[in-house]
């Protein structure tokens, strides 16, 4: 059967056109148009890059497929970076989720165990995150579970440089730490020192003795243990007020007992310096600072037996031998005596408690 003029030409077209798809145009390759549906398209070794002007989306995908797995853009690299996105002048990633049950960004770590995580933020001179919420939490941050004896993870770990804090606080409530295990844990704890900078409220204490800072106003230098005097009062410059003190002698009224030579610390809180004060050692030299206890129960009193052997319960006044407690004498005025001998230590060191 012969073809005709005009069949002929439309089976030559055909042919070319299945040669076209053929040569690679229907699988996307290096050079060729972008095709879209069920193919893959291959930049090859070169890069693919559009610029656009238009005052809208340069590029624009809408995913209307159902399932957590319809993704409108995936990236992937087995080595580089799977997006990168810049900005010169606004938001170089914005991201929303109009379900109140899920999340703009979702960051997942499939790494082994290492020094990696799931989100990286550097934010070089300004804030590494902002985080703002209306009515939840501004960060909410849980450790994953673990097993095993002594076994936990942080919620959250803060390391602060130079003088500011890890974590800083800032509302009515600063910083708020609760005890999830029903008792068995702590909402705060520290392994050092801790500076409050405002008033500290404790709804109860064990093992907290009042001590008040103090200045060595007298010629020697004062140690753990001694008793001392109040002779009068100063400040240093930020006003705080130190009680000046010295070696409590027979007749003068015992104020504390010293608890150590204390050095000025300086800290921040909310972007403000201020001067804490930390234990330097045993010793405070004539014109140092130091903290002696007040109240509650001393374990390192200094005492001897010029009043005769201390025992448990007996009423303690200042010795002869100025620094140290002695037993008062029967009759003495209870106005005079500074504390209650709880039991005394081999080293002549006296267990006193303060009234």
């Amino acid at each position: 059967m012969k073809l005709s003029l005009s069949t002929a030409r439309f089976a030559a077209i055909l042919a070319v056109t299945a040669v076209v798809f053929g040569a690679g145009l229907v699988s996307g390759a290096a050079g060729q148009p972008l095709i879209m549906g069920s193919t893959t398209n291959s930049a090859g070794s070169s890069a693919t890059k559009m610029s656009s002007n238009v005052n809208g989306n340069a590029f624009a995908v809408a995913q209307t497929g159902s399932g957590n797995a319809a993704n409108g853009i995936r990236g992937d690299a087995s080595q580089g970076t799977g997006g990168v996105f810049t900005s010169s002048s606004n938001n170089a990633l914005f991201a929303t989720a109009a379900s109140g049950n899920r999340f703009a960004i979702v960051a997942v770590g499939n790494g082994s165990a290492g020094t990696g995580g799931a989100l990286l933020a550097d934010g070089n001179a300004n804030t590494a995150i902002e985080a703002v919420s209306d009515s939840g939490n501004g960060i909410e941050a849980t450790s994953g579970t673990c097993t095993g004896l002594l076994c936990g993870r942080t919620g959250v770990v803060g390391e602060g440089f130079g003088f500011a804090g890890g974590v800083s606080g800032e509302g009515p409530l600063g910083v708020v730490g609760i005890d999830s295990t029903g008792g068995s844990g702590f909402g705060f704890i520290t392994g050092g020192d801790a500076s409050i900078g405002g008033d500290l409220s404790v709804g109860s204490c064990t093992g907290c003795s009042p001590a008040q800072l103090a200045s060595n106003g007298g010629s020697i230098a004062l140690t753990e243990g001694d008793a001392v005097t109040a002779t009068g009062v100063t400040t240093d410059a930020e006003g705080n007020l130190f009680v000046v003190v010295q070696k409590a002698g027979e007749g003068d009224t015992v104020f504390g007992i010293v608890s150590a030579g204390v050095k000025g610390v300086q800290s921040a809180l909310d972007g403000n310096g201020f001067t804490t004060y930390k234990d330097s050692g045993t010793v405070a030299a004539a014109g140092a600072k130091l903290r002696i206890i007040t109240g509650g129960i001393v374990t390192f009193a200094a005492g001897d037996a010029s009043g005769g052997a201390i025992a448990a319960g007996d009423a303690l006044v200042a010795s002869a031998t100025s620094g140290r407690l002695a037993k008062a004498a029967s009759g003495a005025s209870a106005l005079g005596v500074f504390g209650i001998a709880l039991g005394s230590l081999d080293d002549g060191r006296v267990v006193v408690y303060i009234k």
